[in-house]
């Protein structure tokens, strides 16, 4: 079944409506990269511009998670050739939309995140339904990963390194005038008149984009920004993660040094930086944790099932921090030194000091914290892995990184966490668990 239907007017513009049947939202899938490249191939054989836009009421959401969660499996077998290969793919046919002999325009009609995003930047113009919702983004930092189809290539390109950090390190959407405002599209039209208005612009526009003119250069002051020493803590610095862990999320690092490493040097050279550093994220566990949790199993949360498992999980939490041994100051350092402050509040207390630098002490003592309560929750919670672990950390405040208790304890069981080995009490405690947590990518077992 057709997944784009290309429609020829009159004056050789093509409009290429993007409709996957069965979704409500249009995302990219290894089928709708295929098609794509195939419209592509032909607008540029065959015509004089073309429009992409889409059927839905969004343009495109982003990529398909359940694609991504099977590249997380790829860690496992393939070698880092095959997985750059299958990586890079999106971001090769956005390089060919970038390069065709064809002017093309991206019509935004709604949602254009990550993945879409991304699309819309490789097009050589972008009009925007007019609408005061934040509608156009790079949110996959929130799910541990970033747009790596060139995303951290083209936006600081077009809008400016100082600009495109708080959209790619906090992840949160803009509106179209604010992209209108920043560079990040060219026009702004109502809804009846979005197709029309792109076409024009094709129609006016000469393909190619600014980057690839020999004469283009990153400026001067952007180009010593992103090789300066301070480079880290400047980025941090505008975004929320100046307060947070960023280094307990590696996607923000990959995304500072794709920005340090890829900007100074040409698109291609930059974009293949960009995809070596995806293949070291993807080359771990805790991206493959934050999209299982976080998004695919997100819809766990709702029901009567996920009100009861909340329960169990936040009595148990609850319980077993207030019986935990040691000075609470010591353990709410240790709780907040692996990201797991939240955790104070099913105790009723919080902690206000604004530390955010810890030591590895400190680092190993909330680690093992963290693997006995997580231990604890396993044990008494007889629900699906899945849902014990959508519910810890999208409604009880358990750190993202770990993906949840259950994903945390097979983290344990890989040995994956660096630097540092559990105590005997807790290798005891995983050596009882009689069966892996999870195969690859994958839960296991539905139940305890």
């Amino acid at each position: 079944m057709a997944l784009i239907d290309l429609k020829v007017l009159d004056c050789r513009v093509g409009v290429a409506l993007i409709d996957m049947p069965g979704r409500p939202l249009n995302v990219f899938s290894e089928s709708l990269m295929s098609e794509l490249e195939k419209v592509v191939e032909r607008a540029c054989n065959e015509l004089e511009g073309l429009v992409i836009t889409s059927g839905k009421h969004t343009f495109v959401a982003g990529a398909d998670l359940v694609m991504i969660k099977d590249f997380a499996r790829m860690r496992f077998d393939a070698d880092r050739a095959e997985m750059k290969r299958r990586f890079s793919r999106l971001g090769r046919i956005f390089r060919c939309i970038e390069q065709s002999p064809i002017p093309i325009v991206a019509a935004i009609n709604g949602l254009a995140l990550g993945g879409g995003l991304e699309l819309a930047m490789a097009c050589h113009g972008r009009v925007c339904v007019d609408s005061e919702s934040p509608m156009l983004g790079v949110p996959e930092i929130k799910l541990g990963l970033f747009p790596g189809a060139g995303g951290t290539q083209r936006l600081p390109r077009l809008i400016g390194v100082e600009a495109a950090i708080p959209l790619l390190l906090d992840g949160e959407s803009v509106t179209p005038a604010v992209a209108l405002e920043l560079g990040l599209v060219d026009e702004l039209a109502a809804r009846e008149k979005l197709v029309d208005r792109a076409v024009d612009l094709a129609l006016s526009l000469s393909p190619g984009a600014c980057w690839d003119d020999p004469s283009w250069g990153l400026p001067a002051a952007e180009v010593q920004l992103v090789k300066s020493p301070d480079w880290p803590s400047f980025c941090l610095q505008r975004c929320h993660w100046k307060a947070g862990r960023p280094d307990l999320y590696p996607a923000v690092d990959c995304i500072i040094r794709c920005l340090s490493k890829g900007l100074p040097l040409p698109i291609d050279e930059g974009s293949d930086v960009e995809w070596d550093i995806f293949v070291d994220l993807m080359s771990g566990p805790i991206a493959a944790n934050m999209v299982v949790t976080c998004f695919l199993n997100k819809s766990l949360v709702d029901g009567d099932a996920a009100a009861h498992c909340r329960s169990t999980i936040r009595s148990t939490l609850a319980v077993a921090l207030s019986e935990s041994r040691g000075d609470s100051a010591e353990l709410s350092t240790a709780l907040r030194a692996v990201d797991a402050g939240s955790l104070l509040k099913l105790t009723g207390s919080t902690d206000s000091r604004a530390q955010t630098t810890f030591s590895d002490q400190q680092r190993a003592a909330g680690l093992s914290v963290l693997g006995l309560l997580a231990h604890k929750v396993f044990s008494d919670t007889l629900q699906s892995y899945e849902l014990i672990d959508a519910v810890s950390v999208l409604t009880l405040g358990w750190p993202a990184w770990t993906g949840g208790p259950v994903a945390f304890l097979a983290m344990l069981q890989r040995e994956e966490i660096k630097n540092w080995t559990p105590d005997d009490e807790l290798q005891e405690l995983i050596g009882s668990i009689p069966k892996p947590l999870k195969i690859k990518a994958d839960y296991s077992h539905m139940f305890n």
